[in-house]
């Protein structure tokens, strides 16, 4: 052989795939951390690394995944209105019995004079 082979380790397995995989779930853990929509839950990442031997055992495969588990963003609850529209049930968001505001009429309120109009 014309020079040292270097032995396999986590800082060169695959590569570095190890290292770079690692870091890139560290990373989405840490986005999910910041998140203020998540709970307050455990992140994992797990770092898996299978050798399956040849035969002779000579030489082995090798496969890596690196995972994590993050946690989920909280549910948004809301209460709907329920009821049927020509025998068909149907459900509203927001209740159906309430009267509708017009905002988009100009209604002047007594007493206070419009801008650039006495006081």
């Amino acid at each position: 052989m014309t020079g040292e082979m270097e032995r396999t380790s986590l800082a060169n397995l695959l590569g570095g795939a190890a290292i770079e995989r690692f870091d890139d779930e560290l990373r989405a853990v840490l986005e999910n951390c910041l998140d203020p929509n998540t709970g307050e839950g455990a992140r994992t990442i797990t770092l898996k690394v299978k050798l399956k031997p040849t035969e002779d055992r000579t030489r082995a495969y090798v496969l890596l995944t690196c995972t994590s588990s993050l946690v989920a963003p909280a549910g948004v609850a809301s209460l709907v209105y329920l009821g049927k529209d020509r025998g068909e049930p149907v459900a509203y968001e927001y209740n159906p019995e309430q009267l509708k505001l017009n905002l988009a009429k100009k209604t002047p309120v007594v007493g206070l004079a419009e801008p650039g109009k006495g006081e």
